[in-house]
């Protein structure tokens, strides 16, 4: 009787396990497949995954690599291009993958996301039993924006008896920020004029793991600044924007295009204040799109095999 419910136990747990462990070819989950679960990262435009479908070939199997791509930033990533480098075979043609909505972090809605395959042909001749280790790279351009905005308020000088901090600026999450480098308040003298001339220092750091680059190749790319008031009116605009080491300035107002590769550049704004809006909240907007280049990498081995 009891080798009976001995059995009966047995049976059920081995029923249980079975239904608790991967089968072959089932690794508990698809962890090649788009990541529905809601991520921004602050410093990102596209968090980009590459990897060799295998870690090892045989000699003349096809090289398969894949490329993930999710939208981790709150702006659009546009005119996706991608394309292969690293071991001499590694050729084909750029992938255009086309646009990635951004992140929604009110609605917690995740960024767009893809994927690529390539499937390359293997012409590595090795002697039987011998191994050859290669790389393989990906490299991905990409169009992205960030809106950058703060608050600051101008006083006149006589009547200011405060201390002034430097406003916080807040980005949209992608891989270039701008900070302004003004305080506010901000003291200016007293005019009978109908404005006063205020500056105000754009600083633009690109804080991603890429460059700003115009095409697959890594060329230096420019990005556009547009800055202004939010809620500007007659009684304030910005007049000019230029770069600080005495570049030329764009001949459209509160425009100017940047020369950044790495690194941080500065901007110098003017704006024209109306006494009329003293001690009124103005609200600083700063808006840069560019195209941004980043690649990844990997490696995989190929096995020689009797001929």
């Amino acid at each position: 009787m009891k080798s009976k419910y001995f059995m009966v136990a047995f049976l059920g747990l081995s029923i249980l396990l079975a239904g608790c462990t991967a089968l072959p070819g089932d690794d508990g989950g698809d962890e090649d497949g788009p990541d529905t679960s809601f991520r921004i990262t602050q410093n990102d435009g596209l968090s980009i995954s590459f990897q060799s479908l295998s870690n090892s070939y045989d000699e003349g199997e096809p090289i398969a690599l894949r490329l993930n791509l999710q939208n981790t930033g709150q702006k659009e990533a546009e005119a996706i291009q991608a394309s292969l480098y690293g071991a001499s075979f590694l050729t084909g043609e750029n992938k255009e993958l086309g646009t990635l909505s951004g992140a929604d972090k009110a609605a917690q809605q995740p960024g767009g996301q893809t994927s690529e395959e390539w499937r390359i042909s293997n012409p590595v001749n090795l002697d039987v039993g011998a191994t050859q280790d290669y790389p393989a790279g990906v490299r991905v351009l990409y169009r992205y924006s960030t809106t950058s905005t703060a608050d600051m308020t101008v006083v006149p000088r006589a009547d200011f008896d405060e201390q002034s901090t430097t406003v916080t600026t807040q980005n949209t999450a992608g891989p270039l920020k701008a900070e302004f480098d003004v305080v506010s308040p901000k003291p200016v003298s007293d005019t009978e004029e109908d404005s006063v001339s205020v500056s105000i220092p754009v600083q633009i750091r690109n804080v991603g793991d890429g460059k700003v680059a115009n095409n697959l190749e890594g060329d230096e790319g420019n990005v556009a600044l547009e800055v202004g008031f939010a809620n500007s009116g007659e009684d304030f605009a910005i007049d000019t924007c230029g770069e600080e080491d005495g570049n030329e300035e764009n001949e459209e107002t509160g425009r100017e295009d940047v020369q950044l590769y790495d690194g941080s550049r500065r901007v110098i704004c003017t704006a024209s204040v109306s006494p009329d809006v003293f001690e009124t909240q103005l609200n600083l907007e700063a808006t840069l799109e560019y195209p941004y280049f980043e690649t990844q990498e990997t490696t995989f081995t190929v096995e020689g095999l009797e001929g």
